[in-house]
């Protein structure tokens, strides 16, 4: 590429920034079809490059693109012809790992329009992307709810008919509450456990505006399903010795913390308002896991370890 395709690396003003990335997007727009594009469509197709003459569009574009390698390191290849194509980005080991981590915890608003398909994150390496998708029930459901209109699916092999309310999700499923008709009470039921049925997963079971959304719903609570979140143990804070390469996860599931690193493992401390729960979850790590504080706690996971031999 010639000089004056050199970027300064400089602090970009918001205004240019835009320009570069409005650029950098239809670039990578073309690039999806596998297709180059040319000076010539870039300034048909982008305002910011149109009304120029071929040689200052040409010197305009060259800037912005060097532009993008130093500031964004987004680079663009010119052949020898004047076509442009948008180069796959690189990734160091440590670029993917930040990739996959930060997939890992990306978090889905059931506002945007989205493929449907199960959700999960995951990376494209060939295209440096994070590929999130939906359960197929996502759109029905969202709709449903737009439309304040209830629906009917199966669910665990029987019939509801809900009220929906909202969409959530919480450990990577997705979770639709409502009015459930035929429990006569608010439920919440995992969209993965709804069962296919004449009509598809979700059909229509009422009339639009036959249903309304409770003012006093609290989203935050109604999505938080951790089990300390609804237990009504009295709360205490749980300590646990945990084998370093199971300390993680373990602080994860607890929702707590590593609070110390020690010769014979890590320490997890967590707040416990559900005692069976925690057991539940310290058991996960089997033998790599060792329940130390508090003595209620410790007895708990003793007595069900006790009825386990017992049995």
């Amino acid at each position: 590429m010639a000089d004056d395709a050199h970027g300064t690396g400089r602090p970009l003003s918001p205004e240019v920034a835009e320009r570069l990335l409005r650029l950098a997007a239809y670039l990578k727009r073309e690039a999806a079809g596998d297709e180059s594009t040319t000076l010539e469509r870039i300034t048909e197709d982008l305002d910011d490059y149109a009304g120029l003459g071929y040689e200052a569009a040409r010197k305009k574009v060259r800037r912005d693109l060097g532009e993008l390698d130093a500031s964004f390191g987004i680079v663009v290849d010119v052949s020898d012809t004047g076509e442009y194509r948008l180069r796959p980005p690189f990734l160091t080991a440590a670029e993917r790992r930040a990739l996959f981590a930060a997939a890992a915890a990306v978090h889905v608003d059931d506002r945007i329009e989205l493929t449907p398909g199960e959700l999960a994150a995951g990376v494209d390496t060939s295209d440096a992307s994070v590929v999130l998708h939906v359960h197929e029930a996502v759109r029905d459901l969202r709709s449903a709810i737009a439309d304040r209109c209830p629906v009917a699916f199966l669910h665990a092999g029987i019939r509801r008919v809900v009220e929906p309310w909202a969409l959530g999700h919480w450990r990577r499923r997705w979770y639709v509450v409502g009015f459930d008709r035929v429990r006569d009470a608010p439920r919440r039921f995992r969209l993965d456990r709804i069962e296919p049925g004449e009509a598809g997963l979700i059909e229509r079971a009422g009339e639009p505006g036959s249903c309304e959304i409770p003012a006093e719903l609290d989203l935050a609570k109604t999505f938080d399903l951790h089990p300390d979140a609804w237990g009504d143990d009295p709360p205490v804070t749980g300590r646990v010795l945990v084998d370093p390469d199971y300390a993680l996860p373990l602080a994860s599931r607890l929702q707590g913390r590593i609070v110390e690193s020690r010769t014979d493992g890590e320490l997890v401390e967590a707040e416990v308002r559900h005692y069976d729960a925690f057991v539940d979850r310290v058991l996960e790590a089997r033998d790599h896991a060792v329940v130390l504080a508090p003595p209620v706690l410790v007895e708990r996971i003793r007595d069900h370890l006790q009825g386990i031999v017992a049995s």
